[in-house]
């Protein structure tokens, strides 16, 4: 296994749930971590619990909505301007509403598609450029277990989640010749505020489910494998023991 020690990686979706433990577990093992999510507030909680991880970690907060294109772009610019290179994404920000079609407003399904799938894309397309002048890096999108398995009155979230893992798959035959792999993790049900605010943190495991470090410690395992090993696509699920 590499080591991710000074490795310049971005994640989306840091201020909570999955991509939180990631940036946490990646300052904890000497990452350069840029954590980019709405809320500066709850960003700045996650720096400091980096901090405290360890305090030698270097943070960069960038307040990014990966649905909005400029924000993308300051977010990649500023992420290159400190550090000067970026060699992991991970495009982990994601958004889920439970109605059945038929009441599904436009506005729900564009919040939906544009974040769990547009964003990846937009952001993927803006380090690209960066990672192929590098020659190497490497991009981890964070789908679903609904990228397969399809979950009633949840049609645009399985949409979005099915159609990440094509863009994935094609996007992994465009770059390979660049020594940049692409990545798909699907994770299985999973305790964070996404599917349940009570549970997210609480230091107990619910009931078929993973915790977000659990998670993490996947996308670190994609993360560091040696650089002529790429797994394309990881299944997690949680470990269902019958009584």
């Amino acid at each position: 296994m590499i080591s991710v020690q000074d490795k310049v990686v971005i994640i989306t979706g840091a201020s909570r749930g999955i991509g939180k433990a990631t940036a946490l577990l990646f300052g904890e093992k000497g990452a350069k971590v840029v954590i980019a999510a709405r809320s500066q507030t709850d960003l700045e909680k996650t720096a400091d619990e980096i901090k405290k991880k360890n305090k030698n970690a270097e943070v960069l907060i960038v307040p990014a909505d990966v649905t909005k294109e400029v924000d993308i772009k300051n977010l990649v610019k500023t992420a290159l301007h400190k550090f000067a290179r970026i060699d992991i994404l991970v495009n982990n920000a994601g958004i889920g509403i439970n109605k059945p079609v038929a009441e599904f407003t436009t506005p729900d399904w564009d919040l939906t598609l544009d974040t769990n799938l547009k964003g990846p894309f937009l952001i993927s397309r803006e380090v690209l450029p960066i990672m192929i002048k590098q020659r190497g890096g490497q991009i981890i999108n964070i789908s679903s277990g609904a990228g397969k398995n399809p979950i009633k009155n949840y049609a645009a979230y399985c949409a979005s989640k099915f159609g990440l893992i094509g863009f994935s798959e094609s996007l992994a035959l465009e770059v390979r010749n660049y020594n940049i792999k692409v990545s798909v993790l699907l994770p299985g049900t999973t305790a964070t505020h996404f599917g349940n605010k009570e549970r997210e943190y609480v230091g107990l495991r619910p009931k078929n489910a993973l915790l977000p470090k659990e998670v993490a410690e996947a996308i670190l395992t994609l993360a560091t494998q040696e650089p002529q090993a790429w797994t394309s696509e990881m299944n997690l699920r949680p470990l269902i023991i019958e009584p």
